[in-house]
C-alpha cells in the first residue's frame, strides 16, 4: 500500500501539498476550538500557501501531462492526413 500512495505523491506533484493544507487546516481548526486564536491565524496561512503551491504544481503537471497527449494526437492526425475523407471522390484512375 505504501508503494500505491508514493507513485501516486509521484505522479500528482501537488498531492503532498494538498494534503499537508488540510491536516494545517485541521491543525488551525483545533487550535481556535480551545482558544489560541494567534497560532490558528498563523497556521491558517501557512495552510493557505499550502493550499496555492499545491495547485500550481497540479497545474503544471496537468499542461504538460496534457501537452504530451496533443502531441499524439497531432502526429496521429498528420499520418491521417493522407487518408481521403468519406465524402471526398478519390479518382481511381
Amino acid at each position: 500500500m505504501l508503494s500505491r500512495v508514493n507513485g501516486y505523491v509521484r505522479a500528482n506533484w501537488g498531492a503532498s501539498f494538498i494534503a499537508g493544507f488540510m491536516l494545517l487546516l485541521l491543525v488551525a481548526a483545533v487550535s481556535l476550538s480551545i482558544g489560541l486564536v494567534a497560532l490558528a491565524d498563523g497556521v491558517a496561512v501557512v495552510a493557505y500557501y499550502a493550499l496555492v503551491v499545491g495547485v500550481v504544481l497540479q497545474s503544471i503537471y496537468y499542461l504538460k501531462y496534457d501537452k504530451r497527449n496533443g502531441e499524439k494526437n497531432m502526429s496521429q492526425t498528420e499520418s491521417l492526413s493522407s487518408v481521403p475523407s468519406p465524402t471526398e471522390k478519390v479518382n481511381r484512375s
